[in-house]
């Protein structure tokens, strides 16, 4: 369960292994409301990297099921421990264990897809994630944002877009990905429309 916790908030939120071992027990901040349906979720962590000597503390905003691991990961924790998780995180023997696990007896009986036989590691969920939000409109700022780059060469590098490469036609990538590209697109364009739409319309509008 622990480890599903971890692989959770890696995936969603694109946490660095450092980032990870240093949520503390009560990382889970207020959800702060911004209007009907409009509800922000937030975890505190200490950034390591490139923020000098003992890091600094940050927020990450994350989706509600992130949020939630988060929560879960505080129930399995010892009541005294201060943080979430272990110093030593050895994160892809513990998702070759978790993997194991579901893919044998008790997994199938439960009736949970099998995992694959590819590693699984912080830096390769944080590259996925990297590469999924810069597909979408302004992706690229968005995935700088939330990985926390201090410079946007750094997050097209990660998304495999180097050179500014979101201007870059999406044919390149061939036409089985553009299409899937562009759904992305259409579908997150759908959705900033329908969390913006007005309650009433003017008249004559």
């Amino acid at each position: 369960m622990r480890t599903a916790c971890i692989l959770t908030i890696a995936a969603l939120s694109g946490m660095r292994t450092s980032e990870l071992v240093e949520l503390p027990a009560d990382c889970q901040l207020p959800p702060a409301r911004h209007g009907p349906h409009r509800v922000r979720h937030r975890l505190k962590s200490e950034v390591i990297k490139s923020r000098g000597h003992g890091g600094a503390w940050d927020e990450w905003v994350v989706v509600p099921e992130a949020y939630e691991a988060a929560g879960v990961a505080r129930e399995l924790a010892d009541g005294q421990a201060a943080h979430l998780f272990p110093a030593q995180l050895d994160l892809a023997r513990h998702y070759r264990e978790l993997r194991t696990w579901i893919n044998g007896e008790e997994g199938r009986r439960l009736g949970l897809p099998a995992l694959p036989d590819d590693p699984v590691t912080p830096r390769i969920l944080r590259r996925t994630l990297a590469i999924e939000l810069a597909h979408r409109p302004s992706g690229l700022f968005a995935a700088k944002l939330q990985l926390k780059h201090l410079s946007v060469t750094t997050t097209e590098g990660y998304a495999n877009r180097p050179g500014g490469a979101q201007a870059i036609s999406l044919a390149e990538v061939g036409k089985e990905e553009e299409a899937r590209n562009l759904s992305l697109t259409l579908k997150a364009f759908r959705d900033f429309q329908a969390g913006h739409r007005p309650a009433v319309q003017a008249p004559g509008s």
